[in-house]
């Protein structure tokens, strides 16, 4: 009977007709009242509640899930084997992962008291020391390394009364800000040191993590993949959030990421003054977040963002604009499968086409099945597939061709992993209306250049008083003054400098220089949206870079 009542939950969970609806309130009554022991058996009867609350059919059935989910850290206390709900993010769980460093810090802030090293996964407890270490004074090193005290001993001796406990501790040392803070936030990373996160009771598990970001909506049904020609029309209501608004959207994308062991680079170095909120319709609205300067690539752009619907977080992913392409891919969080999500994605494709402009999405074969067996499982090229994304490799392309006609004469004919794999051999790339005038820029430049930069500074005995001189010299052939600069715009021409001295500078015109110098300046702005619209206007800058790397020399000026 209980048995019956959650499967019968699970059937209607995503039926939005009227008699569906009177008899999901039923279920959900009638679960309420029954038990369930098994770990697994739980994780499915949490994604349905979830799934009711981000796609509701009407207030009670949200209110009714809400309430379930509200109660449920008890049912998560009464289950067997509560272990192998590690990583769901579940309240009553436990998520145990190595984090960066900045996710770390931010939890520790927002959640008190929840977040501790994972000392089972430290061995030797030792591992710790080198952090420890930055922060004694000289007075206290020798009764540290004479041995007397453990280093769980020695934390628990400098916590005293404090209250906190060894990873509040260890945060607490951090430097404020600047270039010793990144140091320390490198030291932490290098150590690779698991972090164990109770989520019991915790706002910021996945049972409780909410956002409201658009006003509650109430379905009627989902909406359709809608076709490629969608992608040609902006998407108007995009805003700029205020920084408090700014640090509620990071914190909220860090907690969803973070108890599901998951990571996204510019969610990790989320930039407080630009994270935009663009509404996707029927309670459905993506955050995009942009990386804080400090930790942005030297050429690329990169973006994360996260899918929220009635407030509650359902997939995210990475965006990252290189002139007028941008690469991408969508990871939609398992109780939320089986939804919209081509509609959402091709309305995030139009937010980010607005936001960058770019006529092009791009995306890699890991994405869609390149050592990546879920995407495999779940067939994932053909997600892309159907939303006008088609292979850059011609075989791949004549392949897909030829499984879409088999798929058509037999509905039930599925492509083998086999043929996944095949089909996974390169990118996937989505035209926008107006494409055909930018051509599309090899990622693969990026690693030649690195190797060229790596080549310029070879041999050198001191690479930083080599990287210094590269930078003066590059700033003398540009023509450009950097007093006045931002240390953001200083760091920028920095990481930039070794690439643009390897062009041949002195044939740019007087304009086209000045162009690569707004470039630079762009990249350590408050936002990095700027640098990819200057970065459309610098044809010639594509050009040569894509020349380097592929180790074809500069021809005559032309």
């Amino acid at each position: 009977m209980a048995a019956s009542a959650f499967a019968g939950l699970h059937a209607v969970r995503d039926d939005f007709r009227a008699p569906a609806r009177a008899e999901r309130l039923a279920l959900l009554a009638r679960t309420a009242r029954r038990r369930l022991r098994s770990a697994r058996a739980l994780e499915r009867y949490h994604d349905d509640l979830l799934f009711l609350c981000a796609f509701p059919p009407d207030p009670a059935t949200r209110d009714g899930a809400r309430a379930e989910l509200d109660r449920f850290g008890r049912r998560v206390a009464q289950a067997r084997s509560r272990d192998a709900l590690e990583l769901t993010g579940i309240t009553g769980s436990t998520t145990r992962a190595v984090l960066a460093a900045p996710v770390v810090c931010r939890l520790v802030a927002r959640y008190p008291g929840e977040l501790d090293l994972d000392w089972s996964g430290i061995r030797p407890a030792e591992r710790v020391d080198p952090l420890i270490r930055r922060s004694l004074l000289r007075s206290e090193e020798e009764a540290f390394d004479g041995g007397d005290l453990s280093t769980r001993q020695w934390l628990r001796r400098a916590r005293g009364a404090s209250g906190m406990n060894d990873l509040e501790w260890l945060v607490a040392q951090r430097p404020r800000s600047g270039a010793a803070r990144r140091e320390w936030d490198r030291a932490f990373d290098a150590l690779e040191l698991p972090v164990r996160w109770r989520l019991r009771g915790s706002a910021g598990s996945v049972t409780a993590l909410r956002w409201d970001a658009a006003p509650a909506a109430f379905r009627s049904g989902f909406r359709r993949t809608p076709g490629r020609s969608a992608l040609a029309r902006s998407l108007e209501q995009i805003v700029l959030l205020a920084p408090d608004r700014a640090d509620e959207a990071i914190a909220v994308a860090t907690a969803a990421l973070a108890a599901r062991g998951r990571e996204v680079h510019a969610i990790t170095h989320a930039n407080r003054d630009e994270v935009y909120l663009a509404d996707l319709g029927e309670g459905v609205s993506v955050l995009v977040l942009g990386a804080a300067p400090g930790a942005r690539m030297a050429i690329e752009s990169t973006y994360g963002y996260l899918l929220l619907a009635n407030g509650i977080p359902i997939g995210y992913g990475g965006v990252t604009p290189v002139a007028w392409q941008a690469n991408t891919g969508l990871n939609v969080f398992p109780a939320f499968r089986g939804s919209e999500a081509g509609a959402v994605f091709s309305l995030a494709l139009r937010a980010f086409a607005t936001l960058f402009g770019v006529t092009r999405f791009l995306v890699n074969p890991v994405q869609f099945g390149e050592d990546n067996a879920e995407a495999i499982a779940s067939g994932a090229f053909w997600f892309y597939w159907r939303l006008g994304f088609r292979p850059v490799d011609p075989a791949a392309r004549r392949l897909a061709v030829a499984e879409q006609r088999r798929r058509k004469a037999r509905p039930s004919y599925r492509s083998t992993p086999a043929t996944l794999r095949r089909l996974a051999a390169g990118d996937l790339v989505l035209a926008r209306p107006g494409s055909a005038g930018h051509p599309l820029v090899d990622e693969g430049v990026f690693a030649a250049l690195g190797l060229r930069v790596t080549d310029l500074l070879a041999g050198a005995a001191a690479r930083g008083r080599t990287h210094a001189r590269v930078v003066r010299e590059t700033a003398r052939r540009l023509h450009t003054d950097r007093r006045g600069w931002s240390m953001a715009e200083r760091e920028a021409f920095a990481d930039l400098a070794p690439v643009l001295s390897l062009l041949p500078l002195e044939r740019w015109t007087v304009r086209g220089r000045r162009s690569l110098v707004a470039l630079i300046r762009a990249k350590g702005g408050s936002g990095e949206r700027e640098f990819v619209r200057v970065a459309q206007g610098l044809a010639r800058f594509w050009r040569e870079l894509a020349r380097l790397g592929s180790g074809v020399s500069e021809p005559g000026a032309g």
